[in-house]
């Protein structure tokens, strides 16, 4: 799971993309029922009563002109749960009448759901990354043993069995900005593969021998680094 569900980034995500489909102002609100995301910023941080009864309810919230009287923090529209995970994290709103707006209800719903993974998917990757970085760094300083690191690696999918070389790369300050580049298309080559940077201008990377694979490891690397 996210750390706090449903960022407010992702939820701007959310109202822009949305909203370059459908011609309504879209809001996203949190597990609190307050607006985090708007296509109308007035509305930010405003506490929606509707929002709170589909959180609450756990179903889609059709606000007429009535109801927008009498509750606060609403416009005519239609407020739907966002769920991940088999729990409701957030609710969102397409502002307009009701029957207008209710075939893009369902549609919206699934789109906010799906950047939603999107961007859970993008978050867990980067984790995995920086643990893989911080699991080379540990091998290469030595302060902890394999054994100590097996744990780590094995949740990483990292044999610690296979035979590795280590390899300095050095940047000129020129090159110094293709350092995250180089790293990313290196570790994404071949899981058996461990990069870490040292500094702004070195990459040190475990690369693992045998295989029939060094060959395209080398020639991988040449391209890149050239």
């Amino acid at each position: 799971m996210m750390t706090s569900c449903l960022k407010e980034d992702t939820a701007r995500q959310i109202v822009q993309r949305t909203m370059n489909i459908i011609d309504h102002s879209v809001n996203v609100m949190s597990e609190q029922g307050v607006i985090i995301a708007s296509g109308d910023p007035r509305r930010l941080h405003q506490r929606h009563e509707g929002a709170v009864l589909a959180l609450t309810e756990n179903r889609t919230v059709i606000i007429d002109e009535a109801s927008a009287r009498r509750l606060k923090g609403v416009k005519p529209g239609i407020n739907l749960p966002i769920v991940f995970r088999q729990q409701i994290v957030g609710v969102v709103g397409i502002s307009g009448e009701p029957e207008k707006v209710q075939a893009y209800a369902e549609l919206v719903k699934m789109a906010a759901e799906l950047i939603l993974e999107q961007a859970d998917m993008l978050e867990q990757n980067q984790w995995e990354k920086r643990y893989r970085e911080q699991l080379a760094a540990q091998i290469i300083s030595g302060q902890q043993s394999l054994a100590e690191l097996r744990p780590m690696a094995s949740g990483l999918g990292v044999d610690l069995e296979l035979p590795r070389v280590a390899l300095m790369i050095h940047f000129s300050s020129q090159q110094a900005l293709r350092q995250r580049e180089l790293l990313e298309r290196l570790s994404n080559y071949d899981s058996q593969v461990l990069v870490t940077p040292f500094g702004f201008e070195q990459i040190a990377m475990l690369l693992p021998l045998g295989g029939g694979r060094i060959e395209e490891r080398q020639a991988l690397l040449k391209k890149n680094a050239a």
